[in-house]
This record gives structure tokens, C-alpha cells and sequence, in this order.
């Protein structure tokens, strides 16, 4: 075990070795660091699942007074029934530290979810902040506030269709005294004092609104990629929180709609009196400014997640069984547009009356003005009516005209030319791993070996110009979707793009270009370009050789997406060994070639160990004799099934084969 102090946030963390058991939990690797706990991925070796151990700092275990308020105050939490609060295993007190065993969300949290993808579709941090905002509705309504709600305490998992589903994890473990203030906040992490509200930075009394301000800072960060506030000292962050206007959302994000910068205003006031009442309210008030339909309150869902990380798919739902069209996200419709170029005439001014007839025996009296009161004249009545016909002719004459003049006048200017239409232009992608057969290649959820990047050039950009990344994951049935996207800046005719991908199953690529992020008239796109994943695999020693027949016993440990698992556990497993014997004590020349079969292979039958792991057992049985040197390698694989679940690489790669190299890049 090792102990790390922070001298500039005055943080505390803890690191144990990877095998070490803790309270009946082996650790098998860390996965996250904070101001006040380390949490590692470890297995209960009791009943055989994986958990997410966090294992808080020694100094809150010495704490009497903590101690004593973090059951309870975790028990109260546990006891919500709720599907988006982190589901508690077991908390107690093991060699001198306190730990909390929880549920593995392989999938992370959303702060790793936006580093890997950058800002995120409206539909996608809408569901997820609908999800959190239930499970915060609910602490409140048990009388408890969270006091630390950012990305990185957002977990996200995904169902069995595939939907995101949210985890709201960490509470129980910040307890600020009633009276904090600005100087006890300035000793917690930057990623808290993010978002958090300024009732909490002055001290004052704090309820679910104190929530609801920092999940609106934290829908902010995964709409625009920063929070509404960021600095590199923590006095001006807090500082910002509590006198600075928080900026509008279109500032930093031009093509979301200025309605949701009302709502966003709403939520990250500064008095709680003037937020939304609760955070479903504010959830569902950001939904409707995006254009979204947020899920019926009263919807309950049943379905549980799978543990694996969420597919690159947009929901604004809360995942569930198949529900009805009405409850699916749904862009909100546009009014249609009128037919371009024609001008729409202006409305006919109404004609004047028609002057009523009078009677031929009716007096006449004279006009006004004329003069001679005394001088009447009637005129023949055929006389008065064609002078009345002349007159409706004449308005209706002059009502024509303007009808022209005013259709001349109101024609619109002559249409600016649209952009040139692009030639095609390449697509490249590349991972940190070797290429095989062309293919390019990263292995699932194994950190940088999970990423690639998508690149290239486009000839005839102007500047100003929007690349848009599009996405199909396997099995390449649904339509594309648009996953991210840069604004181009030509240097010498040819403007450079570049994406960082993390696909989970194999997943084609292309690049459109657009004349602005508004514009929806496609200029040019690149071919398509091919990311495959395979299998992360790991392997433990269980038994070691001796002499004179060396008995070695491996497990191999085997990673793959939660919608690939039952075709992977399906797979038929071959062994490969090789063998060189010396009688010195010389080392002698490994073998060139390893044999399948050799060794006297024994294969275990895989057994699903998590939703997204298995594992199977080799064991080998050769002679070395009692003396001497000698030398062996060993390799297993089972074979690519890419076309059946998207797992990996195309065509066969020596997995199989009667013979292989013993130094081979990739075997599948």
C-alpha cells in the first residue's frame, strides 16, 4: 500500500497493490481517484462477481464523529428505491479503513464519456440528465441532498436494447458543517467547486435546489464540453459561482436553440428561490428547449442495465421495455418551408363601397362649395349609372396597380450562389496498434488501446466549412449517425480534419462537409473508413512448473461488449505450444515454430464471470527433466467472429492453423 498527499488541493488518496484482498474483495485495478477515496475494480471472492470497491481515506476512518454519521446517512441512501441510485453491496469498517462496495459500471462515468467524444448530442445528455434527475428527486423526497452531483459522479451503464442507463453514485461521503464556507470549499477538487451552488460556497441552509444547480452545471459541461464556470484557482471559481452571470449556452454551442438558454438561465440562478422546483422540472423544461419530448412522468421502468459501456446512440427515455412511438425522443417538427423564389403577392386592398342608388324622385341637393344653393340640375339616370360603372373601373384599375407596383416594390434580392459542390476526399483511420491485413484495429474497453483516430484532407474547403463525423456500428443496418464534428481552416487549398473515435463493436466512418453547422445542404463526403475491435485479453498463472514434468495451469481472462458475450462464450478454443530442451544450464534458442495441440493441452469450458467478461482455463503438461535449461511459449485463441457480433477482425488470422509462428503480431 502506498499514501500520495496533494499539496495544492490538500487531498488525500490511498494505493494498493493489484491482488491485495480487502475485506473479502480482490483488487484487480484502479479506476478512479478522488479527494476523498480510491476505487478499484475487484472481484468478491465469496460469491464470484465483479464490484466497484471504494476505499475512503484513513483519516475519515479515525474520524469517530464521520464514522458515526456515514452509516447512518449511507443506510437512508440505500434504503431509496430508486433504478438510478448506484445499487450498495455492502459498507463497513476493514483493517483500520472504511470501504463501500458497489455495483461495476463498466461503462464509466460522463466525465470519461465526454473526453472520449467531446460535446454530446442533445438527445443523449437529455436522457442522462432526465435519469439523474430522478434519482436526485427521490434523495430529496427522503430528506437528504446530495452536495456533490458532477460528470464524474454520473455512471453510465446500457440495456439490453441498448439505451443508456444512468447511475447516480458517490453520496454519503461529502458532509460539509452546517456553517461552511468559502475557504472549507477551497479545499475540495476543482471538478466539485465546478458545479457547485452558491448557497453551499456561502453557508446557507441548502435543499434539492442546491442538486438541481450543479446537474444544470453538469448538463452545461456535456452539451459544451466545459462547465459554465472554469478557472485554475479555486478562490475566482467559487468566487464566479456566487456574483458572476453564468455565459448562455449558444456561446458556446451557436446551433442549439436560444430557448435553452432561458431554462439553463433558470437553473443555475443564483437565489435557490429562482430555480425550477425540482430536477425533473428543470429536466424536463432543458428536453423541451432542445426540441425533445421528455418520458411520461409516471413512467416505471422494469428492465435492468447490462454491465458494459453505452453504445454511441442518441435516447431521450428512460430505458425500458418497448414502449410506444409517443414515448421515443422526437425532434420537434419545423414549419415547412414555402416554395423558394416565388414571392408571395400582397394582399388586394379592399375596393371603397359602391355608391348607393338614389331614387329618381329623391331631392338633389346642391354640392358643397358649388356656390349657387339655388341651382339644381337632375341628370338622366342612364348618365349617373355609366359614370358609377366608370367609377368601380377606375378603383378597380388603381387597385390593380398597386396590386403591381406593390409586388414589384416587395420582390425579394436576387439569391446569393450556393457553394460549390466538394470532390471526394480521403478518410484515414489509425489506432496505436499495427494494422493487420490492412485492417486497423483497437481492442475493447483497454484505455488508449480501445481509441483510434480518424483523419484527412479536404480540397476545396473554404474556411468557415463544418466536417461532420458519421457513425455505423455494427451490424451496419442503422442509419449513420452524426457523432462529432469540427469547423475547417484551409492552409493551402486542403483543409486537415481529425476525430478521435472509441468504437465498441466494429464501426464504419465517414466525413461529410457542410457550409455551416446550420446548413443541412451536403457539399461533399469522404468513403468510408473501418474501425474493428477485438477482445481484451489477460492471463494469471494458477500453477507454476516444476520439475521433472512441468504442470502449468493459466487463466485467460476475456473482455468483450455485453452484446457480443454469448457468441463469444460459444467459440471453440485452440492451444498452440512449443518446446526447446537444453542440457546445459545454457539458454537455449527459442522455438521458430509453435504446434497446435502440443503440450498435452487441458481446456477448461469459458464460464461467464461479468456481463462483459469470461474466462477459461489451459493447463499444459510437458517433460524438462531434472536438469538443465530449457525454453517454451505458449498461445490460445479463439477464432474472429466479426461477422456474427461484430467482434474481431475480418477473415482468418492463423487461429486454427496446424502451426504458427511463435512471435506473431495477431492471432484470430
Amino acid at each position: 500500500m502506498s499514501e500520495e498527499v496533494s499539496a495544492d488541493t490538500g487531498t488525500f488518496s490511498v494505493s494498493f497493490d493489484a491482488g491485495q484482498e480487502i475485506a473479502g474483495y480482490r483488487l484487480e485495478t484502479e479506476i478512479g481517484r478522488g479527494s476523498s477515496a480510491t476505487v478499484y475494480r475487484a472481484r468478491d471472492e465469496r460469491l464470484g462477481r465483479v464490484a466497484a470497491l471504494k476505499i475512503l481515506a484513513p483519516e475519515q476512518a479515525g474520524d469517530e464523529t464521520f464514522r458515526q454519521w456515514f452509516v447512518p446517512e449511507l443506510r437512508a441512501v440505500t434504503a431509496i428505491r430508486n433504478p438510478h441510485i448506484v445499487p450498495v453491496f455492502e459498507a463497513g469498517l476493514a483493517d483500520g479503513m472504511l470501504y463501500l462496495a458497489m455495483r461495476y459500471v463498466p461503462g464509466g462515468d460522463v466525465r470519461a464519456l465526454a473526453i472520449r467524444e467531446g460535446p454530446m448530442p442533445v438527445g443523449r445528455v437529455a436522457a442522462i440528465v432526465w435519469q439523474t434527475a430522478s434519482a436526485l428527486d427521490a434523495m430529496h423526497a427522503a430528506g437528504l441532498v446530495h452536495r456533490d452531483v458532477k460528470p464524474e459522479n454520473i455512471l453510465v451503464d446500457v440495456t439490453p436494447e441498448g439505451r443508456d442507463w444512468v447511475y447516480l453514485s458517490d453520496f454519503a461521503l461529502r458532509r460539509e458543517p452546517a456553517q461552511a464556507d468559502g475557504p472549507a470549499w477551497a479545499r475540495s477538487p476543482m471538478s466539485t467547486l465546478a458545479c457547485v451552488a452558491p448557497e453551499l460556497i456561502e453557508g446557507g441552509p441548502a435543499d434539492g435546489r442546491a442538486d438541481e444547480y450543479a446537474l444544470a452545471a453538469s448538463a452545461f459541461d456535456m452539451l459544451t464540453g466545459w462547465p459554465p464556470f472554469f478557472a485554475d484557482d479555486a478562490t475566482a471559481l467559487l468566487q464566479a459561482h456566487v456574483s458572476q452571470q453564468p455565459p448562455t449556452l449558444t456561446s458556446r454551442r451557436p446551433e442549439l436553440p436560444a430557448a435553452a438558454d432561458e431554462v439553463m438561465a433558470r437553473a443555475l440562478a443564483k437565489e435557490p428561490e429562482q430555480r425550477y422546483p425540482s430536477c425533473r422540472e428543470f429536466a424536463a423544461a432543458l428536453a423541451g428547449a432542445l426540441g425533445l419530448r421528455p418520458p411520461p412522468p409516471a413512467l416505471v421502468h422494469s428492465a435492468g442495465p447490462v454491465s458494459g459501456p453505452p453504445p454511441n446512440q442518441v435516447y431521450l427515455a428512460m430505458p425500458s421495455a418497448p414502449a410506444p412511438r409517443t414515448e421515443e425522443p422526437v425532434l420537434l417538427p419545423e414549419p415547412a418551408p414555402g416554395p423558394v423564389g416565388v414571392p408571395v403577392p400582397p394582399p388586394m386592398p379592399a375596393l371603397p363601397p359602391l355608391p348607393e342608388p338614389v331614387a329618381a324622385d329623391a331631392p338633389v341637393r346642391p354640392a358643397a362649395g358649388s356656390g349657387e344653393p339655388w341651382l339644381v340640375r337632375r341628370e338622366p339616370r342612364p348618365l349617373r349609372r355609366a359614370a358609377i360603372v366608370l367609377a368601380v373601373i377606375a378603383v378597380l384599375a388603381a387597385a390593380g396597380v398597386a396590386v403591381v407596383t406593390t409586388g414589384v416594390l416587395r420582390s425579394p434580392a436576387a439569391k446569393p450562389k450556393p457553394p460549390p459542390k466538394l470532390a471526394s476526399f480521403p478518410i484515414t483511420a489509425r489506432s496505436g496498434l499495427a494494422p493487420q491485413s490492412g485492417d486497423v484495429w483497437v481492442m475493447y474497453g483497454d484505455g488508449g488501446a480501445a481509441q483510434a483516430q480518424v483523419y484527412g484532407e479536404v480540397k476545396g474547403a473554404r474556411r468557415g466549412y463544418v466536417a461532420r463525423l458519421y457513425a455505423q456500428p455494427f451490424p451496419f443496418t442503422a442509419k449513420p449517425a452524426a457523432v462529432a464534428s469540427v469547423t475547417l481552416h484551409p492552409a493551402h487549398k486542403l483543409a486537415p480534419y481529425a476525430f478521435k473515435v472509441t468504437p465498441v463493436l466494429a464501426t464504419r466512418y465517414y466525413v461529410s462537409v457542410f457550409a455551416s453547422r446550420k446548413s443541412k445542404r451536403l457539399l461533399g463526403s469522404s468513403p468510408t473508413a473501418a474501425v474493428y475491435v477485438t477482445p481484451t485479453m489477460t492471463h494469471t498463472t494458477a500453477k507454476t512448473c516444476s520439475r521433472p514434468t512441468c504442470h502449468e495451469t493459466f487463466t485467460l481472462k476475456v473482455r468483450v461488449p455485453p452484446s457480443a458475450l454469448g457468441t463469444e462464450l460459444a467459440k471453440r478454443w485452440y492451444t498452440y505450444f512449443g518446446l526447446t530442451l537444453s542440457k546445459s544450464a545454457a539458454l537455449p534458442k527459442g522455438p521458430a515454430v509453435l504446434q497446435l495441440g502440443a503440450g498435452s493441452p487441458k481446456i477448461g469450458t469459458p464460464r461467464r464471470i461479468a456481463a462483459d467478461e469470461y474466462a477459461v482455463t489451459v493447463t499444459f503438461s510437458f517433460p524438462i527433466g531434472k536438469k538443465g535449461a530449457n525454453i517454451w511459449f505458449w498461445a490460445a485463441c479463439a477464432p474472429d467472429s466479426e461477422t456474427a457480433d461484430g467482434i474481431g477482425l475480418p477473415g482468418a488470422h492463423g487461429c486454427g492453423a496446424k502451426a504458427i509462428p511463435a512471435v506473431h503480431s495477431y492471432l484470430g
